[in-house]
């Protein structure tokens, strides 16, 4: 539901702009490592333009913290909103902007208590895990493409999403109540640290429109 107001929005602000003369709209879609969706562009003058659109998908990821491996699905979902400047009203182009950040990893394991709790070592736990990030990730990167000509349109966007320190939650699931809330939490904690590389995500992008 919320995708659908967000193509709406997209369309009304597309039209709305389209009374202005010299003001180019374009509409396609674009694909890469923050997922896939619809994307809408204008451009008001030769050197500037601005993107909006969706993105969505999901992966498996698996990792290890704290000597845990653990099965995890990555869950990607993001809405972004750039800025770009046409260098010398070409088709490079520098990009800054912000995702609305809803990427996160669902995880799950069964271990050795000890790994969490050495009081406990000996017995098999199963636990869950949920990882989520800020939900404003600022962005910055350069790309090729043009926003500011009528017709078919392929463009391309290297650049890192800013996505903030991790925050994890976890919750034992096999009923047997091994673990206290403290050890959980003390786990997550470390389990945030073992993740830090993800405050930054690499953002490749492939995008195709049609402007006029």
């Amino acid at each position: 539901m919320m995708i659908k107001k967000l193509i709406q929005t997209l369309l009304l602000l597309a039209a709305s702009v389209s009374a202005y003369a010299g003001v180019v709209i374009g509409m396609g879609g674009a694909a890469g490592t923050a997922g896939s969706g619809m994307m809408v562009a204008f451009s008001p003058a030769k050197a500037i333009g601005f993107r909006a659109g969706i993105a969505s998908a999901s992966a498996g990821s698996d990792f290890s913290a704290s000597d845990i491996d653990y099965s995890a699905t990555l869950n990607l979902d993001s809405k972004y909103f750039l800025a770009d400047w046409h260098v010398f009203e070409g088709g490079l182009r520098l990009s800054a902007g912000m995702f609305l950040n809803g990427n996160n990893f669902s995880a799950t394991a069964t271990t050795d208590a000890g790994n969490i709790n050495t009081l406990a070592a000996g017995q098999t736990v199963s636990i869950e895990a949920n990882i989520t990030f800020p939900e404003i990730a600022p962005y910055v990167g350069f790309g090729w493409g043009s926003t500011n000509e009528s017709g078919l349109s392929f463009g391309l966007d290297f650049g890192v999403m800013l996505q903030g320190a991790p925050t994890a939650s976890l919750k034992e699931t096999d009923g047997l109540n091994i673990l206290t809330q403290s050890d959980l939490d003390s786990e997550a904690n470390s389990m945030t640290d073992d993740l830090q590389e993800f405050q930054l995500y690499p953002v490749a992008m492939a995008s195709l429109s049609y402007h006029f």
